[in-house]
């Protein structure tokens, strides 16, 4: 099986609330500014085709820099790093980033596993762990992961994205972010449609945590990261990122600014926000992908 993992530095273009970039401008690195790197396995020759694959990527999302792997099975064929993490700062293969709602795909895994182990029914409603939220007895684990719930999601909230800009290092904990969305009416009857919510996969997060009785970092290292040896990877509840650090800009606020460390806490569960580098990034694209971690006979 062939993969792809890719990862980029915004250009400044938001992709909030669609406005254009701020005053000051990126300073854009150059697309020609490319490492090839190595780690375990020497890449192939001619690599004409993920370089102009990298450069399109650059060029449609208004990237600073991108770095890509490409894998055949567990056999490197390309490693690349393109552009600047800063200005005059080379993008590099090794630097580390947060992966964002890739960790998602790992909350998904346990709950797999969970299921396969016979701990719990995909179909369980969480009333048995969570009561005390709006339609416990209706909303089911599956209905967490496939954001089918009904709960409303937070990060569209005026409330929460006034707050979010005034203030972008402010620490938020998993209760403020599940109570914005409970506090607000269903969407639809729980299993009926379907509707991105970063609640589900929080709420989802606070259920893993109730049935193993272990926090989901704890539960993503031993099932996920340790498994799949992924040893540039960690969960990181705050805006820490392992050097060397590719970094990352933002113009949502009104101008052009560095964010990189910006508080990650609000984007998904506590305990799967995370850094990682390109590398665990396929690694663990391919393993979830294919379904390494789990039974095939889970439902």
């Amino acid at each position: 099986m062939a993969s792809l993992a890719l990862a980029g530095c915004d250009g400044g273009k938001d992709q909030a609330k669609g406005s254009t970039s701020g005053s000051r401008e990126p300073s854009g690195g150059s697309p020609s500014n490319t490492t090839v790197g190595q780690k375990g396995s020497t890449p192939k020759q001619g690599l004409g085709a993920e370089v102009a694959a990298a450069k399109r990527a650059m060029e449609k999302y208004h990237l600073n820099a991108v770095l890509v792997r490409v894998t055949k099975g567990t056999e490197e064929v390309a490693t690349l790093a393109m552009g600047e993490s800063m200005t005059r700062v080379p993008a590099t293969a090794d630097m580390h980033f947060r992966n964002g709602a890739v960790a998602i795909s790992y909350l998904g895994t346990i709950l797999l596993q969970l299921a396969d182990e016979g701990k719990v029914g995909l179909d369980d409603t969480i009333d048995e762990w969570l009561p005390d939220l709006p339609a416990s007895d209706q909303i089911t684990l599956r209905m967490l992961a496939e954001s089918t719930s009904g709960y409303a999601d937070f990060v569209t909230m005026d409330s929460f994205l006034d707050a979010l800009y005034k203030d972008p290092f402010r620490s938020w904990t998993n209760s403020e972010l599940i109570h914005m969305s409970t506090d607000k009416p269903l969407l639809y009857k729980p299993g009926t449609n379907w509707s991105y919510s970063h609640a589900n996969f929080v709420i989802l997060g606070e259920a893993l945590s109730a049935i193993t009785g272990k926090p989901v970092e704890e539960l993503i290292r031993e099932r996920v990261v340790e498994p799949l040896n992924m040893q540039g990877t960690q969960s990181r509840q705050t805006a820490k990122i392992s050097e060397p650090v590719l970094h990352a800009y933002d113009s949502e606020r009104g101008t052009y600014e560095e964010s990189t460390f910006w508080d990650p806490s609000w984007t998904t569960a506590k305990g799967a926000v995370m850094t990682t580098d390109i590398y665990d990034l396929a690694t663990s694209a391919r393993s979830i992908g294919t379904g390494d971690l789990v039974s095939p006979k889970v439902p």
